[in-house]
């Protein structure tokens, strides 16, 4: 892995930040212009459609397919539990009665006279997108979102995997030059974006996501810790110290390399104490 480093990252120890907190489709929108929000407020709402279920009902039952519609117990757009009866048929004398239970449950939306087939759209996904930080929501898009700003510190990474995490900032070595060593890592560390070290060895990442640690911010990784995926991630450093962590890594572990500026170098702790000391 090359010690190549992006220009442009940013470090700032107080900035206007503005966060676009979008759906991935239309919804609701649960707050108003002017509303203050914390990291965790839900700001909006949707729900992915499930996905379309076939069965294959006539292959089920060992009948014709234009037999299946007169076997039907259900119909369109009747709710459909798991282990309910779709249909049911009679043989010669009343006989031989075949019938079949639902395996999945959901909404029934097609029904094929032709292929003797069935369409249960399965229950919907619900998406909630929160506010991801501490501030006020300035900007309302309708019925997708909101942007949301506020003033802080902000460290923009040049590495890391992932998706949005939250946690408070901590230290845990006193000497940037050397590398995160498992037993820095402890209970009180749960939950919280651990800052510190030159690397990271293996043994410490495994540890650190068995403790529950939401992320780490480190000055460099070794080459054959490089990971396969790469990404620019960032944390916000808000108010009381809040550190707000884009990408993860290790089973909810964020990892983080930040970018080599005059003047910073690889002394993460240093920085970190003066932006905590910077933000109110």
């Amino acid at each position: 892995m090359g010690s190549a480093y992006t220009p442009g990252l940013k470090v700032s120890g107080r900035t206007t930040i503005e966060k676009l907190r979008r759906l991935p489709l239309k919804g609701t929108v649960l707050v108003r212009e002017g509303d203050s929000v914390t990291p965790d407020t839900v700001v909006a709402r949707t729900e992915l459609p499930g996905i379309i279920q076939t069965v294959k009902l006539a292959e089920q039952m060992g009948v014709e397919a234009t037999e299946v519609v007169d076997a039907l117990q259900v119909k369109l757009g009747d709710r459909i539990e798991k282990g309910a009866l779709l249909a049911e048929r009679k043989g010669m004398f009343g006989l031989f009665k075949s019938e079949y239970k639902s395996e999945v449950e959901g909404v029934l939306e097609m029904i094929s006279g032709h292929t003797g087939h069935l369409g249960i759209r399965q229950p919907p996904t619900p998406i909630e997108k929160d506010a991801y930080i501490q501030g006020t929501v300035v900007r309302l898009i309708s019925d997708e979102g909101v942007v949301v700003r506020c003033s802080g510190a902000l460290i923009q990474g040049i590495f890391g995997v992932g998706g949005e995490r939250q946690g408070t900032i901590t230290t845990v070595n006193t000497n940037p030059k050397e590398a995160l060593a498992e037993s820095a890592l402890s209970e009180s560390h749960r939950g919280k974006i651990v800052v510190g070290g030159s690397n990271v060895s293996g043994a410490a990442l495994k540890r650190a996501a068995a403790l529950g640690v939401v992320g780490e911010a480190l000055a460099a990784r070794q080459r054959q810790r490089a990971l396969e995926q790469r990404g620019v991630g960032q944390f916000v450093i808000a108010r009381n110290g809040l550190v707000l962590a884009e990408r993860k890594l290790f089973a909810g572990l964020q990892i983080f390399r930040l970018t080599r500026r005059a003047g910073i170098g690889n002394d993460v702790v240093g920085l970190v104490h003066e932006l905590e000391s910077i933000v109110p």
